[in-house]
């Protein structure tokens, strides 16, 4: 079962209660709808605090993935643009998934690359991406599925290969600015692939056909 962190952190907070033999039934039940209150209002708050209109410092441009940066200017609604910019924080603090779980749901048959990505200098805390032959991924942190952005450690994939290739189709539709269609957009890689190979300038791309 994969659960999300909204869910997990409830179940915790359940059996820390249920260890206080000292808690009426009403009482656990009083406290979980309390808990679940306060996420609710921090979530309305982080997207408010998106919303709020403000200016990009040109001095700390993005110079790693100038043609995704573009691409995502050119179609996301600002407060969608932000959150993308800003997954970093947004990422779950824990695996969300296990890889056998990864590769089941995306077919053995499809799988190009796996690879994995460590968070600072942990020995444990790491992150599997798996890199599929239509150009799709799933991360352990599932951002793609439950939030529709794409998550950091697929970008940092992006700086190691060029088979880690970003399209706005990887974003959810619902995130787009309204009549932007994304069907002949070309695929992106980073930066640094560009210099002197064009050829891995991708055409329009028959994406999840």
């Amino acid at each position: 079962m994969i659960a999300s962190s909204h869910v997990e952190s409830v179940n915790a907070y359940i059996k820390r209660m249920l260890f206080n033999s000292n808690v009426s039934l009403c009482e656990l039940m009083s406290e979980i709808h309390k808990l679940i209150n306060e996420q609710d209002k921090k979530n309305k708050y982080e997207y408010w605090k998106l919303a709020i209109p403000s200016i990009k410092n040109l001095e700390h441009a993005n110079f790693l993935f100038t043609e995704v940066d573009k691409c995502c200017q050119n179609f996301l609604t600002p407060a969608i643009l932000k959150l993308e910019e800003s997954c970093e924080d947004e990422c779950a603090e824990s695996p969300q998934a296990t890889i056998d779980q990864l590769i089941e749901v995306s077919g053995h048959d499809n799988v190009k690359e796996i690879w994995v990505v460590r968070v600072g200098n942990s020995q444990t805390a790491k992150y599997h991406i798996v890199l599929l032959k239509n150009d799709a991924h799933i991360c352990f942190c599932l951002m793609i599925i439950q939030k529709g952005i794409v998550c950091r450690h697929f970008f940092q994939i992006m700086l190691n290969t060029c088979e880690a290739r970003f399209h706005i189709r990887l974003i959810s539709s619902r995130w787009y600015q309204e009549g932007k269609d994304a069907l002949r957009e070309p695929f992106i890689i980073a930066d640094k692939f560009y210099e002197g190979n064009t050829a891995n300038k991708a055409a329009p791309s028959q994406f999840f056909v």
